[in-house]
């Protein structure tokens, strides 16, 4: 499996975990990995497991990374699925996820309805 965008989501969130590299590597081998570019640089990943979907995105691409192509993946994941589920465990991430208008549920954030991209 290809690291693309593992190492730099491992790292986003290295100062919230106790796993190692090898073993946020070996969780995410259920996942599927979307890197995340802004201007051609990888600042993380998109990681997809069911309707269960994790954004791990470095600190200096925050607020620049969410395009139309990580919308088009949130909405082929709610057509699939019906749902987008995700968790946030800081109140950065809250507040990023409830702009997206994920709806808490407990401690899951669910949305049902796909995002209108006007061409």
């Amino acid at each position: 499996m290809s690291d693309d965008g593992l190492r730099e989501a491992y790292q986003s969130l290295a100062d919230r975990t106790t796993e190692s590299f090898d073993q946020f590597k070996q969780f995410s081998s259920f996942c599927e990995i979307h890197p995340q570019y802004v201007g051609g640089v990888c600042c993380g990943a998109v990681l997809v497991f069911g309707s269960e979907i994790h954004a791990c995105i470095l600190p200096w691409a925050k607020g620049l990374w969410f395009s139309r192509r990580a919308i088009r993946l949130l909405n082929a994941v709610i057509a699939k699925h019906g749902k987008a589920t995700t968790r946030a465990t800081t109140d950065e991430g809250r507040r990023f996820v409830e702009s997206l208008g994920f709806v808490a549920d407990g401690e899951i954030y669910r949305r049902n309805r796909r995002w209108d991209l006007k061409h």
